[in-house]
Order: C-alpha cells, then sequence, then structure tokens
C-alpha cells in the first residue's frame, strides 16, 4: 500500500546480488485486495487472527530456492495476512533450505517477525535472521549485522 515494503524486497535483492547471489522477487498477492480502510479494519482483524486468504498464483516455486525471504508490513503489530497465508502455502522445506523473514513497520513491529520465523520453522525451514525496519530504518545495515552468506 505504501510501498515501503517492496522497496525492502529490493534491496534485499540488491544486497543478496551484490553478495554474489542470484535474487528473484514476487509478490504475494491476495486474490481480494485491500483498500488502505479494508486493510485497517477488515485486514488488521485477520492479521490479528491468523487468518488465511486467497492469493493469487505464485510464478515460482520454492523448493527451487536454497534461500526463501518472507517480507510484510506490520498489521495491528503482527504480520499481513497475505504473508502468513504464503507461509502457510509453502510445501515442506527442502533438506538444507533456510529463510530469512523481513518485517516493515512505522514504529511498532509488534510480533511479526518472530512470529513469521517460528511459521517458517514449523514448515521446516532453517531461518537465518528476523528482521524488521521502520520507514526510516536502514535495511542494508541490518542485514551485514544479521546475515552471513
Amino acid at each position: 500500500m505504501t510501498g515501503t515494503t517492496e522497496k525492502a524486497a529490493k534491496e534485499l535483492g540488491a544486497f543478496l546480488e551484490f553478495g554474489g547471489h542470484a535474487a528473484t522477487l514476487e509478490a504475494i498477492v491476495p486474490k481480494n485486495g485491500y483498500s488502505r480502510l479494508s486493510a485497517y479494519t477488515i485486514g488488521c482483524m485477520q492479521a490479528r487472527r491468523r487468518h488465511i486468504v486467497e492469493l493469487d498464483p505464485v510464478r515460482y516455486n520454492s523448493s527451487e530456492f536454497d534461500l526463501i525471504a518472507v517480507l510484510s508490513p506490520t498489521w495491528a503489530f503482527t504480520f499481513s495476512p497475505p504473508a502468513y497465508s504464503f507461509i502457510s502455502n509453502l510445501p515442506k522445506a527442502k533438506e538444507g533450505q533456510k529463510a530469512i523473514v523481513i518485517t516493515t513497520n512505522r514504529g511498532t513491529p509488534g510480533d511479526g517477525p518472530r512470529a513469521l520465523g517460528e511459521a517458517l520453522q514449523k514448515r521446516g525451514y532453517e531461518v537465518l535472521a528476523e528482521i524488521t525496519v521502520s520507514k526510516e530504518g536502514n535495511l542494508r545495515e541490518e542485514l551485514k549485522a544479521k546475515l552471513k552468506l
């Protein structure tokens, strides 16, 4: 809605590519999108209740990657319903598959990074980092400090 999470995804991709890794970006899109009003009313209730929403089909198979990153804006002090739905629909991780979690926020991160990390661990992923960044935050510095790829 604000572009902050998309900007963070692009910054993560650039960081990985600078480190010699290939990066592929894909948006997690709910089939029934949210307006600003419905995001703050319906979407926040769904986020708190861990509601699974229907998503548009993804182009890539997660098992083709050694590392996946799931990014989400913070809604109601947690992650967004599309991010949770995406993780809930992931196949079990292949042997040694890793993950990174990044949430964006405008002040209070809530439990989003930890909760998304736990959801990925339940799917068998080794979570390398759980990062939250405010709009003014510097994701690149967080990545340098927390990721050793």
